[in-house]
């Protein structure tokens, strides 16, 4: 597979998901996944858990039949006002695609080495939480006259499956910062269940 294939799936791998994009969540699924807290999401089927801002935060999980490329689920969070602030999504690194292990470090070269003309990188680093090592990256995004905010972690599962926790859809710049506490906590508490 020739170099500049190779990176359009890799980009595709990174923002594609299964669900149909959505802005609000109007109906919750999955609420019987927290635990007694009100707050920790633990999903043992997928092999994850996420804590969220306050009880009163909604989660939609749609679990469907994936593909080769995405995992059979997706999960949005939303604040109590119904409004998306975080997408997990899982995808899948087939050796029929990626015949060498897709580590993050690799990712991070292949995302800095080929930017995206509508984005400005902001920051890109390793991170580990007990259990958990991601490429975190953080950007601003534009798109005609709206310009977003970013946070996504991109954590390893095994060498052929990865997690995705992003702010989705965005958040519109002059919004970060009244949200960036709760929401970088949000992300940060992904982990990985083994």
């Amino acid at each position: 597979m020739r170099f500049s294939a190779l990176f359009a799936c890799i980009s595709l791998l990174l923002v594609s998901g299964g669900a149909a994009r959505a802005d609000r969540i109007v109906s919750e699924n999955g609420r019987e996944l927290l635990g007694p807290d009100g707050r920790t999401l633990i999903d043992k089927q997928d092999g994850f858990s996420i804590v969220l801002p306050a009880s009163d935060w909604k989660v939609h999980l749609h679990r469907w039949e994936g593909t080769a490329l995405d995992s059979p689920f997706t999960l949005l969070i939303a604040n109590p006002a119904g409004d998306s602030r975080v997408r997990v999504i899982g995808k899948i690194f087939p050796k029929e695609a990626f015949p060498l292990p897709m580590t993050l470090e690799m990712l991070r070269k292949l995302l800095e080495s080929h930017p995206s003309p509508r984005e400005k990188a902001l920051r890109a680093q390793i991170v580990e939480a007990p259990g958990t090592k991601c490429l975190e990256r953080e950007w601003e995004s534009t798109a005609g006259d709206r310009v977003t905010h970013h946070l996504a972690r991109v954590c390893d599962q095994d060498l052929r499956h990865k997690f995705t926790v992003e702010t989705w859809l965005g958040i519109p710049v002059d919004q970060w910062p009244a949200e960036e506490k709760v929401l970088r906590e949000l992300v940060e508490s992904f982990r990985v269940l083994h």
